[in-house]
């Protein structure tokens, strides 16, 4: 059985559907300061967005690039360990980019048809590998963020950038390493500050977050693997250095950004 509910956040009025065994109060705590809340839906006219919660199926496809006929009209997969409410909040600030003709999506697929055809050459002096992954810097520690595609990393790093920490790449990690320095650098491709979204499509975290949400690069520190079992930790090499993959496995319990703030803290003290 779907249930319906209306919402109004930001000046928004979106409808969301959600499946019973859906906890509607769990779904909108960190919406709670932000939202007006009507679950009778007698007597409205209208409404901005339609978005419809649905239990995570791997089988099932969910749109990734932004690219179809009714953007109003959202499908969110629900995960284990994720704060819904972020995603539904960013839904509503993507609606009213598009609404003042802000499209990003269609910008972001121009952008990587120039890509395509202007394609850059690696600069002197300089040694570079890509991974796939999202890179942020949490409290001044450059974290990157692995996981099998569909796993959820691009939801978990929303969910750490909307608690303040700075967002570099998403999908493509450029990691480069200068022959002076000791550390390598990871960085976001030609493209930056995009991050795509299942379910939302893309979404510009520049224009949604502001300036002091996002770097050039950062660091690479800490390496996180996001998994949907219990497996040991393991190491990874890129470009000569060794790292040491922490592994987090999906919990409904636990919160997976809370536990990677959790594990750089505890880079912070073993680094001091």
């Amino acid at each position: 059985m779907t249930k319906k509910c209306l919402i109004e956040i930001y000046g928004v009025r979106l409808i969301l559907k959600y499946d019973k065994t859906i906890v509607l109060e769990d779904v909108l705590s960190t919406l709670s300061k932000k939202c007006n809340l009507k679950t009778q839906l007698s007597g409205v006219t209208y409404y901005d967005l339609m978005i419809e919660l649905v239990n995570w199926n791997k089988e099932e496809h969910f749109d990734r690039l932004g690219t179809k006929k009714d953007p109003n009209n959202i499908r969110i997969p629900i995960k284990k360990g994720r704060d819904v409410g972020i995603l539904i909040e960013v839904a509503v600030l993507d609606y009213k980019l598009r609404k003042n003709g802000e499209d990003y999506s269609k910008i972001f697929n121009k952008e990587i048809y120039k890509q395509i055809n202007n394609k850059k050459r690696t600069q002197k002096n300089e040694i570079k590998h890509s991974v796939h992954g999202v890179l942020l810097e949490i409290n001044g520690t450059g974290t990157l963020i692995m996981g099998k595609s569909g796993v959820g990393k691009s939801e978990v790093g929303l969910e750490l950038i909307a608690k303040g920490n700075k967002f570099i790449a998403d999908d493509k990690v450029i990691i480069k390493r200068k022959y002076n320095d000791k550390k390598l650098r990871g960085y976001c491709t030609e493209i930056p500050y995009y991050m795509e979204v299942r379910g939302l499509g893309i979404v510009n975290i520049e224009k949604i977050y502001g300036t002091e949400y996002i770097k050039s690069y950062a660091n690479i520190d800490i390496i996180v693997e996001i998994v949907e079992d219990s497996v040991e930790n393991e190491t990874i090499n890129i470009l000569e250095e060794i790292f040491p993959i922490h592994k987090l496995e999906i919990c409904a319990i636990k919160n997976l950004a809370t536990e990677i703030e959790e594990l750089v803290k505890m880079y912070r003290k073993w680094e001091w």
